[in-house]
């Protein structure tokens, strides 16, 4: 369904930070999606997907080495995961208390 749909940058990156399990037909929980949000599921963990990035022929093409990514969990669908009380065993130190970032684009300094 998803991929069919693909036809520029900004296409992929939907796709690839996809987490919409409410209204997905394949998805059955926030684990099951393509950017796995282990976080919102019914007993909640903190596990799935933890950051996104890609790139193409098309933007390597017009501009050089380009890539884009994005730090975290996706909050395109979802609101962004934050560490809770319940993932204290989990070791996160250094990690800002929310991931709410957007995507940015990296390429070589010139």
């Amino acid at each position: 369904e998803l991929q069919g749909g693909v036809h520029s940058a900004d296409d992929m990156r939907r796709v690839i930070a996809w987490n919409d399990y409410k209204h997905d037909t394949i998805a059955q929980s926030p684990s099951d999606a393509i950017m796995a949000r282990g976080d919102l599921g019914l007993f909640g963990r903190a596990g799935g997907g933890i950051d996104a990035k890609m790139t193409s022929v098309a933007l390597l093409a017009s501009g050089g080495l380009v890539s884009y990514g994005r730090a975290g969990p996706t909050n395109d669908d979802q609101p962004p995961f934050c560490w809770r009380r319940e993932f204290e065993d989990t070791p996160h130190a250094g990690h800002p208390g929310c991931f709410d970032f957007g995507w940015g684009v990296f390429q070589p300094l010139r």
